[in-house]
């Protein structure tokens, strides 16, 4: 009677640990299974001496990424002011901490709806060619808007991260 005992306790003990088991490896599951997480990108400005900057709703925008179209790519808007007695022709370059994301993150910057630059992160970090004329004193609305296309290479943007520093080169004009 007592080995009887004996060996249904033996079984429920084991029944009971399988059980433990299983729910322990359900419940330490990964939200997201075995994929790799997407790239946590930040768009930030840099100050600078000849605008005023009147940042947006958000001073700092990070988001993670990962290929999509470019409308729900990150976005980061500001109002610049002319703080100078003279006009302006404004331009931009980025500053990164990483170049990791060179070749992967797509930037498009506007002012005031007409586009100065488009092209990869890399491009962005030796400065735009275009720029755009800021009057003494005037404003104009900035967009920063940074995405990854769907044809971007497969791995190269996957758990990357990267700050992305917006500067402003302003230079006087006639």
């Amino acid at each position: 009677m007592l080995a009887a005992t004996r060996i249904r306790t033996d079984w429920l003990a084991l029944l009971v640990g399988i059980a433990l088991a299983a729910c322990a490896a359900v419940g330490w599951r990964i939200d997201g299974g075995v994929e790799v997480p997407a790239a946590e990108v930040t768009i930030l400005t840099a100050p600078s001496q000849d605008l005023a900057v009147v940042e947006g709703s958000d001073v700092i925008v990070t988001r993670a990424l990962r290929p999509t179209t470019s409308e729900e790519g990150l976005e980061r808007r500001l109002t610049v002011r002319n703080a100078t007695g003279a006009a302006l022709a404004v331009g931009f370059r980025a500053e990164t901490t990483t170049t990791d994301l060179d070749g992967a993150l797509r930037v498009r910057v506007l002012a005031d709806e007409h586009s100065v630059f488009e092209g990869t992160l890399a491009e962005l970090r030796t400065g735009t060619s275009e720029s755009f004329q800021l009057p003494s004193h005037a404003t104009a609305s900035i967009s920063v808007r940074a995405w990854i296309p769907v044809t971007a290479a497969e791995r190269a943007w996957k758990a990357r991260g990267d700050q992305v520093r917006i500067e402003f080169l302003t230079t006087p004009t006639p």
